[in-house]
């Protein structure tokens, strides 16, 4: 029990993206809910986000039933209940959630991503790279699907086109570590200087060494007191 439990931690870990889920979620309720949510409902979310961010599964699980009970139109809720559904490896019950938001909102890439992910789990892999293709032919270099494509392949042992697929989509990393070096700029100019390290750092690491945004990352992090 307690291996398992420390497979599921370091699997959650793995996955979790850098940025805070909090501010992925503003953008999304901004941008694309139909039914903003209330008050009430901003707070019982966030609280599941924190429980999600602190590995409490349950408690998140938990906390977006009453949400999607109470607003069906908060999707963000639903997502992440799917994605909680997937950490604790109820990957059916995840696999309908993700279909059933896929139904819901057209194009939803995210999702899709995570159904992917659920598929990948189940051993399902023709599903899942049926999935990551149709999604591909309207995303075409969206790194993360083109990431889960190869490691389809791979365990598939079609290490070619898995090599192709990785190929594709690390020609995103400096796209990536761009994204660091801005959000870097921000906690600097707030004075929080060892998140903005952090990220320069980070943004250091998915760089080639010949890149032309080394050394002007090096200065910055001179500039924060770190060198």
């Amino acid at each position: 029990m307690k291996i398992k439990k420390m497979q599921r931690q370091r699997r959650f870990a793995l996955i979790l993206l850098p940025l805070s889920a909090a501010v992925s979620a503003v953008f999304f309720i901004i941008l694309s809910n139909p039914g903003p949510p209330d008050e009430t409902e901003l707070e019982l979310y966030f609280r599941a986000v924190n429980a999600y961010e602190e590995g409490k599964l349950d408690l998140v699980i938990s906390l977006t039933d009453i949400l999607a009970e109470k607003n069906p139109t908060f999707h963000q809720a639903r997502l992440l209940q799917a994605k909680a559904l997937f950490f604790s490896e109820r990957w059916e019950d995840a696999a309908v959630s993700l279909q059933a938001l896929m139904k819901d909102i057209e194009n939803y890439n995210e999702a899709g991503i995570w159904l992917m992910r659920v598929r990948i789990q189940q051993g399902d892999l023709k599903a899942a790279a049926l999935q990551g293709e149709n999604m591909l032919s309207k995303a075409p270099e969206d790194p993360r699907i083109l990431g889960l494509l190869a490691r389809i392949a791979f365990i598939e042992n079609d290490y070619q086109k898995s090599i192709e697929y990785y190929n594709r989509a690390i020609l995103f990393e400096e796209d990536l570590a761009i994204n660091r070096i801005e959000l870097a700029k921000i906690y600097s100019a707030l004075l929080n200087t060892e998140e903005a390290v952090r990220h320069l750092k980070k943004s250091l690491v998915l760089l080639p060494d010949d890149s032309p945004l080394r050394s002007g990352i090096t200065l910055l992090i001179e500039k924060n007191g770190e060198i």
